[in-house]
This record gives structure tokens, C-alpha cells and sequence, in this order.
């Protein structure tokens, strides 16, 4: 037998057993086996290899990218427009979203120097948008203060009603002060406020019409009293006879509500002018329109009769 074509074993008694084919057929099923499993085994990894080369690639193509960008001359920040100013310095505002003069457009997040603007206790609302190649521009709106609350510690208050900042001496307010109200009279979201505070909005919204009997630019402070009502109290330098004038509350069930006592107000100080007695005059109570009381200040006692010091 040809050792080309068998396979040498031992049998018994050490004897060696040539058996045909052996060693060809094993290295023959070895190579058909290769030859089958190697290019579907190797297929799955050679693409996940280059999928991962091919997002190497493209991510360090992004990154170059993205600096030449963010980085290029070409985009520098020209112009900085500031809309919206009122109580707050353009300076203020664009180091509040922080850009500069300069900067890259392309490396400012829009809604990122959005929200840094709405964290700032004057900015309302904020917009902040870019004109390519060299254009950035940012509108505000500021709260409008309409008073300051002085419960210990003094807040303001916007249009609203709302308190959404603590004062500052630095804010250079020209509104009332409203002193006598407590932390339980600001209306919350989950509760209205009282009824002292919304006597206080009531005469801080007519107030706001520059034309009415009492602006409140004339207004230095509004006292609140729980049994009583309002007062309200003018600077020296007011147009009018008055200094305070006692409103009590808005009675409108009875028809004397705040609109008829500003009418009737206006009537006096008319009257007043008439008669040629425009003096100054410490005090008018509009409490009760039954019985107006007007007090004259210190030596005009004698200029008024007694008919004049209660209408």
C-alpha cells in the first residue's frame, strides 16, 4: 500500500496500520472548511471597520469645519444692535447675553444668550438674532414698573401686578410708593390678591392716563389702611391745592366708586379756582362724597370760610 494514499496507525501488538486517504481527507475537509467560513466571517467586520474609519473621518472633517468657522474673520460680529432700552445700559444688555464687539456669529448660541438675557430681572422678553456675514442683533423688552412695595423690604411691581425684582437705589424709578400691604396681599399663582391690593391697582390704573385727575407722577406714596383705604400723598411741587387726599375704598355697589370720587375731586379743585381760594391745603377727605372735608393748611385758615372747609 502506497504511503501516498493511506495514513500510518498503530493496531494491536504496536503494529503500524497504514489506513487509505487519512491525512489527505482531513487536510482536504480543513481547506474546504477555510475556504467557507473565512469570507463570510471576515465580511461584517471589514464593513464595521470602515464605517468606523469613515466617521472618524467625517468627524475630524466636521471639527476642522466647524473651528475654521467659528474662528474665520470673515464672520466677525460688526455690528451689535440693541433694541428695547429703557431702564438698562446697551452695555449692560450685551454683557448679559455676552458678546462683545467682534465676536464670531457663527460661535453664538442664539437661544443660549436668549435665556441668559431672560435671567435678568428687568428683561421681560428678549430676541436674539444674526444677519450674515457681520450683523447681530438683540431686541428686549423690560418689565414696566408700575410702584414700588414697601413692606420692610421694597419690590416692584410691573403692569401686571406682579413683583419681579427687588428695588435697587440704582434703578432710578419716578413711581408711587405703596406702604401698609403684607406679603399676604401679593397675589400668587395660586391665590388673588386682596382686596387693599387691588384698591392700589385700581388707582395705580387710572393713574397711568397722563391726563387724569391724579397721575401717578404726581403720586409720591399711596398709604394702605385695612379699615379705612387708601391715601394718597402729593409732593409739594403737585399741580393743585392738595397734598393728601383720603380715598377710602372703591365703593361702586353705592356708585362711589373711585371714578365718581376723582370727578367729584376735580370738581373742587374747580370750584377752588373759581373763587380764587387755589391755596394749599394739607388734606381733602373723599372718603364719604356725603361729606367732603377739606383741611387748609397752616395760615390759610383764614382765607377759607367755613363753608369752604366742608363741602
Amino acid at each position: 500500500m502506497s504511503e501516498n494514499n493511506g495514513s500510518r496507525s498503530k493496531g494491536k501488538g504496536g503494529l503500524n496500520i497504514w489506513r487509505p486517504g487519512g491525512r489527505a481527507n482531513r487536510r482536504d475537509r480543513r481547506n474546504g472548511l477555510f475556504e467557507k467560513v473565512r469570507p463570510a466571517a471576515l465580511m461584517p467586520a471589514v464593513q464595521i471597520i470602515c464605517g468606523l474609519a469613515m466617521i472618524a473621518a467625517m468627524s475630524v472633517g466636521l471639527i476642522l469645519t466647524h473651528d475654521f468657522l467659528t474662528q474665520c474673520d470673515y464672520f466677525k460680529a460688526d455690528v451689535l444692535s440693541v433694541e428695547g432700552c429703557r431702564q438698562l445700559e446697551r452695555e449692560t444688555v450685551l454683557q448679559q447675553a455676552r458678546v462683545a464687539p467682534g465676536v464670531n456669529l457663527l460661535s453664538v448660541n442664539l437661544t443660549l444668550a436668549r435665556k441668559r438675557l431672560l435671567a435678568h430681572p428687568w428683561i421681560a422678553d428678549a430676541q436674539v438674532s444674526r444677519e450674515l456675514p457681520s450683523g447681530l442683533h438683540i431686541r428686549i423688552q423690560e418689565h414696566a414698573p408700575l410702584a414700588i412695595l414697601d413692606m420692610g423690604r421694597r419690590f416692584i411691581i410691573n403692569l401686571d401686578g406682579a413683583v419681579f425684582k427687588e428695588y435697587d437705589p440704582s434703578d432710578r424709578l419716578d413711581v408711587p410708593v405703596v406702604q401698609g400691604l403684607e406679603f399676604m396681599d401679593i397675589p400668587l399663582p395660586e391665590r388673588t390678591g386682596s382686596a387693599p391690593f387691588r384698591a392700589v391697582m385700581t388707582v395705580l390704573g387710572m393713574g397711568r392716563q397722563s391726563s387724569g385727575t391724579l397721575p401717578n407722577r404726581v403720586v409720591r406714596s399711596i398709604r394702605v389702611d385695612r379699615e379705612m383705604g387708601l391715601t394718597l400723598h402729593l409732593p409739594d411741587h403737585a399741580p393743585g391745592p392738595f397734598t393728601t387726599v383720603q380715598l377710602g375704598y372703591d365703593d361702586r355697589a353705592n356708585g362711589r366708586g373711585y371714578a365718581v370720587k376723582y370727578e367729584r375731586f376735580q370738581e373742587i379743585i374747580d370750584f377752588l379756582e373759581r373763587e380764587g381760594s387755589f391755596l394749599r391745603v394739607d388734606a381733602i377727605d373723599l372718603k364719604d362724597l356725603d361729606r367732603i372735608v377739606i383741611n387748609p393748611a397752616a395760615g390759610n385758615i383764614e382765607s377759607l370760610s367755613e363753608d369752604q372747609k366742608e363741602v
